[in-house]
């Protein structure tokens, strides 16, 4: 792997690692939900592109409950 390739991969899951503590924040604990209908909530955080991470972190300022999640269509299946 190409440093600029580690360097982007240890980004992503620094981003990834922000936006799963911003989702707690807005809605509860995690652990409680990732056996819902998308999956797990972190695995399919995981998947994101950089950009998909990014408009997550945007959208969770609007956020009020885990329905607000699911229904935002960001993660695709949900």
């Amino acid at each position: 792997m190409e440093v600029a390739e580690q360097r982007s991969a240890e980004e992503r899951k620094d981003d990834q690692s922000l936006v799963l503590l911003l989702l707690e924040q807005r809605v509860g604990q995690l652990s409680q939900i990732e056996s819902d209908a998308c999956g797990g909530l972190r695995l399919r955080i995981s998947t994101l592109s950089l950009e998909g991470l990014e408009a997550l972190a945007l959208a969770l300022l609007d956020f009020s409950s885990m329905a607000d999640f699911t229904t935002g269509g960001i993660i695709a299946g949900c």
